[in-house]
């Protein structure tokens, strides 16, 4: 709701787990009073009618994701979304806006991705029960399911620098290739994929090339 006061928990010698989920709030915490305001009348106000547009974003918010999205129903009048978010069921189902209620909100719209981060790869997701059985590791080590989800329009390409399946080769992050990508018709920066080819992998220092 517009305006509507929300306690932010702060823990002082950590500040990126800073939540307004209150069950997460605990001695030692510095709390703060603050007024909330919908990401819907932000945008009216900054951007106004977004049909026509589109929009790249990241919501990582400490299990208060979900009561975010709730306050952006013009998310879906976009022409293209890109967007990533946070998705750690230890805070999301101690908050207004659950796990299943999120996922829910999120697969009805969007179709959506798990990162498989060390990998560099995307993997389409249907269902919760699919995202946790890709997790199931970490849950069966009593871990939260704790990830991150790549969301799109349905019909444009995933995000540049990701690649769907089990790549081998790794990303490199520091040296750049510009190349062309649908969700604004510009250019953007994209990691560039090394693969050695067959006779890079044959060749040792000191042999013949």
């Amino acid at each position: 709701m517009e305006g509507a006061p929300i306690t932010l928990s702060v823990d002082p010698t950590w500040s990126g787990t800073g939540t307004a989920v209150a069950s997460a709030h605990h001695p030692g915490r510095q709390n703060y009073q603050l007024r909330s305001s919908t990401l819907d009348s932000i945008i009216a106000r900054e951007i106004g009618p977004v049909e026509g547009r589109s929009i790249l974003l990241k919501i990582d918010i400490e299990g208060f994701e979900g009561v975010a999205l709730r306050g952006f129903s013009s998310l879906t009048r976009f022409q293209q979304v890109l967007g990533i978010t946070e998705f750690d069921d230890g805070f999301l189902d101690r908050s207004p806006v659950d796990s299943q209620a999120l996922f829910d909100w999120l697969v009805a719209r969007f179709t959506l991705y798990d990162t498989q981060k060390h990998g560099r790869r995307l993997t389409r997701i249907g269902s919760l029960e699919q995202l946790r059985g890709l997790h199931a590791r970490q849950l069966r080590r009593g871990e939260s399911l704790h990830t991150d989800i790549v969301f799109h329009t349905p019909g444009i390409s995933p995000p540049p620098g990701w690649r769907r399946g089990r790549p081998r080769e790794k990303m490199n992050f520091d040296r750049k290739t510009v190349e062309s990508h649908p969700l604004n018709g510009e250019t953007s920066q994209t990691p560039s994929r090394h693969r050695r080819t067959p006779s890079q992998r044959r060749s040792r220092p000191g042999s013949a090339p």
